[in-house]
């Protein structure tokens, strides 16, 4: 058999071959808004998908609304049909008495409509959970009782969370991570966009021996990116053959919160990026149990982040109806011979 060496690649360009550019300065360069020294100092993720720096006037875009436009998620669609078809049947008897009742129908017909939004909503405890219980390992402090998100608060022991406790509490016991930040706030003003990353972790214990045994190249002197996913089944691998719940595009994510240049501590006080190695974590914590997973988020990694900017601005501004010079015109009107441009 030949050496699959041997063979032409006369497929895509990878991003790291030669001769392929690199995406350079900001693709999203939007004006910058008036400074506000009497707001909070840490830039605050808006509404319109950018982070506000009220102390430099400057806009950065948000990195997970980067991989919203940038990244297809064919997968997703597909997720949200089966969600809402699954939250009709369950409510059948309800949707056959609101059928004589337009308005009745209409409003339930919504409430369906937005399963999939409330699905993505209902593990936001979890992750609150989890920040809190880092940030009381940080600052040394009792573990919390209750979890409050939005108007809703929860009991850490109650039945929807406590399975996701113990199996955190676990994973602490069996790794004993060491804990260097949490939910940390991070920018690269030249390429134009910020982020809050889940936590970083110490790469000399045993998660990041752990990588080096696996033929990872860790620095035991820096740290490591860290995420935790807590959606997907159990045990269920999609397709693509990737584990449901946790996908390639962290990998993407955490790259770019490795190339911060800059970060903001609790304080409002502006540092240096801390190093971080091209390889993290995802913690995977599900009712059932947790399970550990290396991620690469290396330079690599980061130049298909910087093409999936190039993407995003693309679909959420270039191609927009509502560019100065959109890519789809007016529609054409013919004209008499002699109005004719040769």
């Amino acid at each position: 058999m030949s050496d699959p060496s041997d063979i032409p690649d006369e497929g895509p360009l990878r991003l790291d071959s030669p001769g392929v550019p690199e995406v350079t300065g900001r693709p999203m360069d939007h004006k910058a808004q008036p400074r506000q020294s009497k707001k909070e100092k840490i830039p605050a993720r808006q509404a319109n998908g950018y982070y506000a720096d009220h102390v430099t006037g400057d806009r950065l875009r948000s990195v997970t609304t980067i991989l919203g436009g940038g990244v297809p998620k064919p997968a997703l669609m597909f997720w949200s049909a089966k969600t809402c078809t699954d939250c009709a049947i369950e409510h059948l008897p309800a949707l056959v008495a609101a059928s004589r009742h337009p308005e009745q129908l209409a409003e339930l017909r919504s409430w369906i409509l937005r399963a999939h939004t409330r699905k993505k909503e209902e593990r936001a405890e979890v992750g609150s959970l989890v920040h809190q219980v880092i940030e009381s390992r940080l600052l040394g402090t009792p573990l919390p009782q209750t979890i409050t998100v939005g108007e809703t608060t929860w009991e850490v022991d109650g039945p929807e969370l406590a399975p996701f406790l113990e199996h955190f509490l676990a994973f602490e016991q069996e790794w004993a991570p060491r804990w260097t930040a949490s939910e940390m706030v991070v920018a690269n003003a030249d390429d134009g966009w910020a982020g809050t990353l889940d936590y970083t972790i110490g790469a000399d214990g045993r998660i990041g021996d752990a990588l080096r045994a696996a033929g990872y190249d860790v620095d035991p002197g820096i740290d490591l990116m860290g995420d935790t996913k807590t959606g997907g089944d159990w045990d269920r691998i999609t397709s693509a053959g990737h584990v449901h719940g946790v996908y390639p595009e962290a990998g993407l994510q955490m790259s770019a919160y490795r190339r911060a240049k800059v970060a903001w501590l609790r304080d409002g006080s502006r540092v240096p990026m801390p190093p971080t190695a091209q390889v993290g974590v995802v913690l995977h914590l599900r009712p059932e149990g947790y399970r550990l997973y290396p991620v690469r988020c290396g330079d690599t990694e980061y130049r298909y982040f910087r093409h999936a900017q190039m993407v995003d601005e693309w679909s959420s501004r270039i191609a927009s109806a509502q560019a100065s010079d959109p890519v789809i015109g007016r529609p054409l009107v013919p004209v008499a011979p002699a109005e004719a441009v040769a």
